[in-house]
């Protein structure tokens, strides 16, 4: 009896021991260079900051391919304003690709001497020198955007952003819109157009959109706070 407990003590004990240099060995080959990244792939990137997302997430080459989370550096990258998507892909045995599908700007707004940019999809994307060509003008002194990676929070920024992604690509580059007593006011190089209140900015785009189609004399106004009845009245 005693001798089959003590056989089955050191059978017991062989197989921990077998078990603990498998275990070993699986961890060391995951964390050695034969599963190591070795090459990075980063696409689709002009202005927003991957390559420095990846470095603080410890993602670069010689890092074993196990630390590579997909999910959680989506993520990670997705916090990033100018990031409208992110998809990260681990091909075994070292490599990793990063897709990313970057935010277009839509409108700067006027803030401490430069700008503020805004994008297509309504998101405050950050600061920055100029305004991209093709993108409209807010000139809104004093008006503060809110924080980057939100919808603007200030009425008035938030309905001429909405005024200015509902035109025309080809159109918005040469719109500029201001505040004046309280009100929202475009121009389109020398057609000046009174929206008012900023409710129903796609429809008043829409319709700005029209007129200037049927043809505008120079130095016209026209008002559109009620977009369905718009009038061009004399000069400005």
């Amino acid at each position: 009896m005693r001798e089959n407990t003590l056989h089955r003590r050191l059978k017991t004990i062989l197989w921990l021991c077998v078990l603990g240099v498998v275990v070993g060995a699986v961890v060391w080959v995951v964390q050695s260079p034969l599963l190591e990244v070795r090459t990075v792939g980063i696409y689709g990137v002009d202005r927003s900051s991957v390559e420095e997302t990846l470095q603080n997430a410890g993602i670069e080459v010689g890092a074993p391919m196990i630390r590579v989370k997909a999910g959680k550096l989506e993520a990670l990258l997705e916090e990033d304003p100018w990031v409208a998507a992110a998809q990260v892909v681990r091909t075994f045995p070292h490599t990793v690709e990063v897709d990313v599908r970057e935010r277009s700007v839509a409108a700067g707004v006027t803030y401490r001497g430069g700008w503020m940019l805004l994008s297509t999809d309504g998101i405050v994307l950050g600061p920055a020198a100029s305004v991209p060509e093709g993108a409209a003008r807010l000139v809104m002194e004093n008006v503060d955007t809110g924080p980057a990676g939100e919808p603007p929070q200030n009425e008035m920024i938030a309905g001429g952003l909405e005024f200015a992604t509902t035109l025309r690509p080809d159109l918005r580059g040469d719109v500029s819109i201001e505040i004046r007593d309280g009100e929202l006011w475009a121009r389109v190089d020398s057609v000046a157009a009174r929206l008012g209140s900023p409710l129903d900015m796609a429809a008043k785009a829409k319709a700005l959109e029209a007129l200037l189609e049927t043809g505008v004399p120079d130095g016209a106004v026209i008002n559109l706070i009620a977009p369905s009845r718009p009038a061009v009245q004399g000069s400005s």
